[in-house]
């Protein structure tokens, strides 16, 4: 491709990636030719953001221990720079050694954990998961009739009460 340029000013471009090939041509009045080239290599380095997964647990599952580890994986082609995770609140980063899974105690409730990675280019990915604990066991007592009691009569109305945070069924 030939551009006319303005002699002496400087040529600002945006040059393909790869092997560029730039020969500038000049003439005089008296039509005196002459060239000079210069050729360069054109890369913008590393733009692919790392890769992370989280393996456990699984979206939406339900634990009854505060004990949940959260295992994870994360790659990238160049090489990782650090991984961090945050909790429900978001309020705090917790530094990982990337590659180690999240270990500690959860919230009695619903959490939500976002693992963090960046590359040494600072590209950056997440992941997250829910899941809930609940290691409060349900109560439930037998209100009438009284234990052991005797009935004249085949209807006999069984009351209870049951509590639970959580309270799924009753069968």
């Amino acid at each position: 491709i030939n551009y006319s340029l303005t002699c002496g000013n400087n040529i600002t471009s945006t040059w393909d990636l790869g092997l560029n090939n730039v020969t500038i041509y000049v003439n005089d009045t008296s039509f005196n030719n002459a060239s000079s080239s210069v050729s360069f290599n054109v890369s913008v380095g590393d733009i692919i953001s790392p890769i992370i997964s989280i393996q456990q647990p699984t979206n939406s599952t339900n634990w009854t221990s505060t004990t949940v580890d959260v295992n994870y994986t994360a790659t990238d082609e160049t090489a990782l720079g650090s991984c961090w995770y945050t909790n429900s609140s978001g309020l705090f980063n917790y530094s990982l050694t990337c590659g180690n899974n999240v270990t500690g105690s959860w919230d009695e409730g619903d959490n939500v954990v976002i693992v963090y990675v960046n590359d040494t280019s600072s590209n950056n990915a997440s992941a997250s998961v829910s899941f809930g604990v609940d290691t409060i066991i349900p109560a439930i007592s037998v209100t009438a009739p009284i234990n052991l009691s005797n009935w004249t009569t085949t209807t006999v109305y069984v009351n209870y009460t049951v509590t639970d945070t959580n309270l799924g069924y009753c069968w």
